[in-house]
């Protein structure tokens, strides 16, 4: 990759972005792409791209950090962190997450929440995890949706992977695999040993691939856009150039499953699962306290110091006559701010008022607040 020229252009300074990659994730597909949406928003935008091979590198007040392994990523992250640098992360968060850091992922979780829920709707619902990569960030997010006896890694040999699936193979009605790699090599391996795809297997692979969709059974995909992710990296790093305060974000963009023959062209119809508590009972704001509180809250944000006044009258009981003589202003004007707070606070009479306010509130700070200028 070769930097763009910075400097000067038509009279004002070029906005220069430093992108740092992981040595050993720079020449796979994955980067590339991020790589190619980065050069092509940065384009548009008229930003200069200044690509470097170590995080000590970067000089500027934000930086675009672009890995896999949550080792290296966390080690730029903390070189930039010591040195005040702003991170932008790309596809794999640091761990633990950083202070002045922003990411732009793309939604595993969600990704495998769909791709599991579609399966199930195959009516396949004993499904296999295979060839994990243990070093990888986004491999690990796939683990946490599957129990340890359900996961075939991958330690460098898929030869072996597949041994090791073989032997469990029966216990299986459908596998995902970790990446599109995975997956068209063991398309292959599964039909020499005579295994059908889809009928005696169903088959999900994450990763967009040419060679997927010309396989024989052509491969159902979870497709991941690091064009996208790279195009969004960019306009990130435009925001936060204009933020006078620091400011720390995280952008995910999500996954789409593509349906092809080795699940049988089967329908996919999206699941909407509800966010709501599993908790039984009433909910939070029915509680008559924190109704109670949330009114009070309520009030003391439309007030203003008549209005605090009038409230450290009404604790006092004086008449409406003489408090509104107190305040400044007419008891017809006293009468309709009482009913205005007495309608906030969901209350009937200003004795009622009172006894909801002052079970909260302290006199004596509330006249200091009446005092100040």
């Amino acid at each position: 990759m070769q930097n763009s020229s910075p400097g000067e252009r038509r009279g004002e300074t070029a906005v220069i972005i430093n992108v740092v990659t992981e040595p050993l994730y720079t020449n796979s597909v994955w980067c590339r792409q991020i790589v190619k949406g980065i050069t092509a928003r940065a384009s548009k935008l008229r930003y200069d791209l200044n690509f470097l091979e170590e995080s000590h590198e970067v000089e500027h007040e934000i930086g675009i950090v672009c890995g896999t392994s949550p080792d290296w990523i966390t080690a730029a992250v903390d070189d930039f962190g010591k040195r005040d640098i702003h991170a932008i992360v790309v596809n794999c968060p640091a761990e633990p997450i950083h202070f002045n850091t922003s990411y732009v992922l793309l939604d595993y979780e969600l990704a495998m929440t769909e791709s599991l829920a579609y399966l199930r709707q195959c009516g396949k619902k004993r499904t296999a995890l295979y060839g994990i990569n243990q070093n990888s960030y986004t491999d690990n997010l796939k683990v946490k949706f599957f129990p340890p006896r359900d996961i075939i890694y991958n330690n460098g040999n898929l030869k072996e992977s597949f041994f090791s699936l073989m032997n469990v193979l029966q216990r299986y009605d459908s596998i995902i695999c970790s990446n599109y790699i995975s997956g068209v090599s063991l398309a292959r391996l599964l039909k020499e040993e005579g295994v059908r795809i889809p009928e005696d297997i169903y088959f999900i692979s994450f990763g967009n691939s040419l060679l997927g969709g010309l396989t024989e059974p052509s491969l159902t995909t979870v497709e991941q856009d690091f064009y996208q992710l790279g195009e969004q990296t960019v306009l990130l790093f435009a925001f936060l150039a204009k933020q006078k305060n620091k400011v720390s974000l995280t952008a995910k963009i999500p996954c789409r499953i593509r349906v092809d023959s080795s699940t049988g062209y089967q329908e996919y119809r999206p699941e909407y699962t509800s966010t709501r508590s599993a908790i039984k009972g009433e909910s939070f704001y029915n509680d008559p306290v924190v109704d109670s509180v949330m009114k009070i809250e309520s009030l003391l944000m439309k007030c203003d110091k008549t209005d605090y006044r009038i409230l450290c009258g009404l604790y006092e009981n004086i008449p409406y006559p003489q408090l509104s003589e107190r305040v400044f202003v007419t008891e017809n004007t006293l009468k309709y701010r009482v009913k205005r707070m007495m309608g906030i606070c969901g209350v009937k009479s200003k004795e009622e008022l009172s006894t909801l306010l002052f079970g909260y509130l302290h006199i004596e700070k509330l006249k200091k607040l009446c005092a100040k200028e």
